[in-house]
């Protein structure tokens, strides 16, 4: 490996001034896409958040059926007013004046 030059010194220095501009261009660009990302990313985990805010809902409905039906062993399923389970003669169909 040779020692440096002043030439060579004077050629790095210019290389250098040229790619300052290149530079700060590339930097405020990454900037601008890491602040895309950035923004795409909060957009993503709002859309989670919502969807598991749904998902809860929902499976809150699914528990408050589940335990309407532990409640009421009566019926074949929650909110059937067609059968109903008599202790003495098992299951039944309800008629329909008896359902209203």
């Amino acid at each position: 490996m040779g020692k440096r030059t002043a030439q060579d010194e004077r050629l790095y220095e210019e290389e250098l001034r040229r790619e300052e501009p290149i530079k700060s261009e590339v930097i405020a660009e990454l900037r601008s896409e890491n602040q895309w990302l950035l923004s795409n990313q909060a957009r993503l985990l709002t859309s989670l958040i919502d969807a598991n805010d749904a998902l809860r809902v929902y499976r809150s409905e699914i528990l408050k059926q589940t335990l309407t039906r532990i409640q009421r062993p009566g019926h074949c399923s929650a909110g059937c007013q067609r059968h109903r389970w008599d202790m003495k003669n098992g299951w039944q169909r309800v008629k329909p004046e008896e359902a209203s």
